[in-house]
């Protein structure tokens, strides 16, 4: 997901309705897009506090359907991973998935 596409759409909302339209749909909901917080972040260019932003939404949204347990892991700047699990074993296995590095080397904390 490009946030240079979701910052055009939220400061030119006519234009982008497409993506706005997508995004909505995948949110449940256009709250992010009226947000005036959001717009103002998108003005400033504050591109990892908008994303911080996005995957709230997104959260709250998994949220409505029923998911309680949550786990998120950052890449670098490039990307998060957010983990949703209705029931608490789920977030069990995501923490200990996460204490192993993509080359098969496990963190000792």
């Amino acid at each position: 997901m490009s946030f240079d596409r979701i910052q055009n759409a939220l400061l030119n909302q006519v234009q982008f309705s497409k993506t706005v339209t997508k995004y909505s749909i995948f949110l449940g909901t256009n709250e992010f897009f009226e947000d005036k917080e959001n717009i103002e972040l998108a003005k400033l260019g504050k591109n990892e506090e908008l994303r911080n932003k996005f995957r709230d939404s997104y959260k709250k949204s998994l949220e409505s359907l029923g998911y309680q347990h949550f786990g998120i892991k950052q890449i670098r700047h490039y990307y998060d991973i957010l983990f949703a699990s209705a029931h608490p074993k789920g977030i069990d296995f995501w923490n200990k998935a996460c204490k192993i590095e993509i080359d098969g080397q496990r963190k000792l904390f």
